[in-house]
């Protein structure tokens, strides 16, 4: 249980402190890199990452509860979790389609869409018209009586436009957010890292 509780991407930064939103931006873009440019210097990404964490956090705290893209890989989770460890001695990594535990869950990011269903993954490219992600989002959990959609910052209206198209077609929907995924992870168990910042996601129902 934590209540300091981090969303971190995949287009924002969300913690109990005020975080840069350019900071914010410029790390999650260069979360794969080791250089990136801020304010015309050149600085470490780990060191960014450090900092930006920091602000989210609000300074040094025992624990932290850190929700991820589920669609993230061990080395991006590493790096955030490494940077959060700079601040507290205990970090839980909690992936955003776990939070859910939903039988079905559509999760939305700036370049793709996956869907979450019957233990499978699909990805589905997002591309230049929405209408089209739609259209494969719908072709993808078609049948199904009820979805879950996960909108995090920065996808609202894609998110909106999928709810609408899965309801005129009898699809029950329900709308999560950063905030209810945030309210969700306080008080509940999740992913502990060891202490070489290695980490384990925890089975949910």
């Amino acid at each position: 249980m934590s209540d300091v509780v981090v969303v971190v991407g995949p287009k924002a930064i969300v913690g109990r402190g005020p975080v840069n939103f350019d900071a914010a931006t410029i790390a999650l873009e260069s979360v794969d890199d080791v250089l990136a440019l801020v304010d015309d210097r050149v600085v470490s990404v780990d060191d960014l990452w450090r900092d930006v964490l920091g602000s989210a956090v609000d300074g040094p705290c025992e624990d932290v509860a850190l929700i991820c893209p589920s669609w993230w890989g061990s080395s991006r989770i590493a790096r955030v979790v490494a940077a959060a460890r700079h601040w507290c001695d205990a970090v839980v990594v909690h992936l955003r389609s776990e939070v859910l535990a939903a039988a079905t869950v559509v999760e939305l990011g700036p370049e793709l869409v996956v869907v979450h269903a019957d233990g499978r993954r699909t990805v589905i490219t997002r591309g230049s018209h929405s209408a089209d992600v739609v259209d494969a989002v719908v072709a993808c959990v078609g049948g199904l009586a009820e979805v879950t959609v996960d909108v995090p910052s920065g996808t609202t209206l894609l998110g909106a436009n999928l709810a609408r198209a899965l309801r005129l077609r009898g699809v029950e929907v329900t709308m999560e957010d950063d905030r209810t995924l945030a309210d969700a992870v306080r008080g509940s168990p999740g992913s502990e890292t060891d202490t070489a910042g290695r980490w384990r996601p925890t089975p949910r129902a």
